[in-house]
């Protein structure tokens, strides 16, 4: 068995350290929103990227499991991986989300007006 970096007795740095796994699948889930809204909300990718993203995420919750407290699974493990999501998505997630729509908002702006000048129609001859 590998080694557990925590012993039973400091639960409270287990919970911290699933915190923090909650905030690395919150970011993967925002990594896979980002890549279905560029490419389009197409049903056989969004069923790709949901698969790829529960197998990573399955994975890496379980790797952290067994790294920290050699995968015994406690209450208090689905808590912090909850609450370090919850915190991810109410504070750096959400302006990741704010700022992808603001950037596609000008980008679409930028490629109307290109739309509008000569070269776009020389090129899309």
């Amino acid at each position: 068995m590998a080694p557990s970096i925590f012993k039973t007795s400091n639960q409270l740095w287990v919970f911290i350290f699933t915190m923090y796994g909650g905030v690395c699948l919150g970011l993967l889930y925002d990594v896979f929103y980002l890549i279905r809204v560029t490419l389009g909300y197409k049903k056989v990718l969004t069923v790709v990227l949901d698969v790829t993203y529960w197998v990573i995420g399955t994975a890496f919750a379980f790797g952290l499991l067994y790294y920290a407290c050699e995968g015994e699974f406690r209450y208090y493990d689905a808590l912090g991986f909850a609450l370090g999501a919850l915190l991810w998505f109410m504070g750096p997630g959400k302006a990741v989300r704010w700022a992808q729509r603001k950037i596609a908002h000008g980008l679409h702006l930028l490629w109307g007006k290109f739309k509008l000048t000569k070269l776009y129609q020389i090129v899309a001859k």
